[in-house]
């Protein structure tokens, strides 16, 4: 329900961690990543520019943690990871770990990062979130 009314304008499908990714152009100007499974949901869906993708795609090198697309709209060219844009986007623990692995995105000192970008590796993960007590009742008594 997600990618209703989108018109793709292109499409390339590349393999990452061993998953089949898909790049979708789209005509409003976005560039969306849909991790091939069961339940196809886009798992990075960001505005490149305000024109249309154009339909020639370029793939920089095929490698998930250094290639890259390049994506064209209008005159403008953008230069787009193949396992997304980054993790500083997401604000809460839980969304960060509820992207797809493809991101290599984890959580880290109260903020999403990928694991080279975490001042102790012991402290990223991509497993849980920490609990948090918002509430105590019968504070008495």
């Amino acid at each position: 329900k997600e990618l209703t009314d989108t018109s793709v304008t292109s499409i390339t499908v590349v393999p990452v961690h061993g998953r089949a990714v898909a790049y979708l152009g789209t005509a409003d100007g976005r560039h969306i990543q849909v991790l091939f499974s069961r339940f196809v949901s886009p798992h990075v869906n960001i505005r490149l520019d305000s024109r249309p993708v154009s339909t020639s795609v370029a793939l920089l090198d095929s490698d998930p943690s250094e290639g890259a697309m390049l994506m064209a709209t209008g005159n403008k060219i953008t230069k787009v990871p193949l396992i997304g844009p980054g993790c500083g986007q997401l604000t809460t623990c839980t969304s960060c770990l509820l992207l797809s692995r493809v991101t290599e995105c984890g959580w880290c000192d109260g903020r999403c990062t990928r694991a080279s970008q975490c001042p102790s590796p012991s402290v990223w993960n991509q497993d849980y979130c920490t609990p948090v007590i918002t509430k105590v009742t019968a504070a008495t008594g």
